[in-house]
């Protein structure tokens, strides 16, 4: 915060957190539906470059 303060024409700078109703809404969308998503997309060693998009993911995704 320090840095992002010394910052020139920056007045203040505060860090703030907030929990939301609508993301724990979204986490459980996701949690409920994540067998939908092609294992592909959620396999961190498979660079994007490398999947091939074929126009159609499944729907609702």
């Amino acid at each position: 915060m320090k840095a992002i303060r010394s910052l020139p024409h920056v007045l203040s700078a505060e860090l703030i957190f907030s929990y939301s109703d609508e993301w724990a809404k979204a986490k459980e969308y996701l949690d409920i539906n994540k067998e939908r998503v092609p294992e592909i997309l959620n396999d961190d060693k498979v660079k994007a470059e490398d999947i091939v998009y074929k126009g159609r993911l499944p729907k609702g995704i």
